[in-house]
């Protein structure tokens, strides 16, 4: 999968995610270990899209209602929710047994770089050639792949973010585990102010 294919595959990446540069793997010197690349391709800070309809018809409200409540993208002409998501770039060495990947956390971080906000990730895919759409990923990456991943993550705490939802990109710090092993990655996520600028 090409860098261009990543960054334009849906919605969220299209309307102006934020790149980080490439990272070190986690090398392992006498090679038994798969060692594994990963780069954060983009964050996009949106709203959790997995049931707003269901939890508002909990609610007594209308199904519709959950498509465009006041502070939500699309009251802002974004045209419904946008999912809270990272992407990231994972490429495995040439040796070594597969390796699981996954996103630990997602922290929002304020100017002085203190996490003010802590998104959980699910939902793993992999970006799928044939198709053209994301599929289901069981997180293993093998020797010599390359997989363009996605997660859902929950949605942020606006109130915490330093200039709330429309404030502008904001600064993240990624924590993954690869295997049995935790490494971080600092990147900046698009909100959904950036969004809007994108679309006009």
């Amino acid at each position: 999968m090409t860098r261009t294919a990543l960054l334009l595959s849906g919605l969220l990446v299209a309307c102006g995610s934020k790149t980080a540069p490439p990272a070190d793997p986690i090398a392992h010197v006498d090679g038994s270990v798969l060692d594994v690349a990963v780069e954060v391709a983009s964050v996009v800070l949106g709203d959790d899209c997995a049931s707003p309809v269901a939890a508002l018809e909990a609610e007594g409200e209308q199904a519709s209602e959950a498509k465009c409540r006041p502070d939500s993208p699309c009251s802002r002409g974004g045209g419904g929710c946008v999912q809270t998501q990272v992407q990231l770039s994972v490429q495995g060495g040439p040796v070594g047994t597969a390796r699981s990947v996954r996103v630990v956390k997602v922290e929002l971080l304020d100017a002085s770089g203190q996490a003010v906000d802590e998104l959980a990730a699910r939902q793993p895919k992999a970006w799928d050639d044939a198709s053209g759409t994301y599929a289901a990923w069981d997180g293993l990456i093998a020797a010599d792949e390359t997989i363009g991943a996605s997660f859902d993550l929950s949605a942020p705490d606006w109130s915490a973010v330093p200039g709330g939802r429309w404030a502008g990109s904001v600064a993240v710090r990624v924590t993954l585990a690869i295997g049995d092993e935790q490494t971080t990655r600092d990147s900046v996520a698009a909100s959904p102010g950036d969004l809007d600028v994108v679309e006009t």
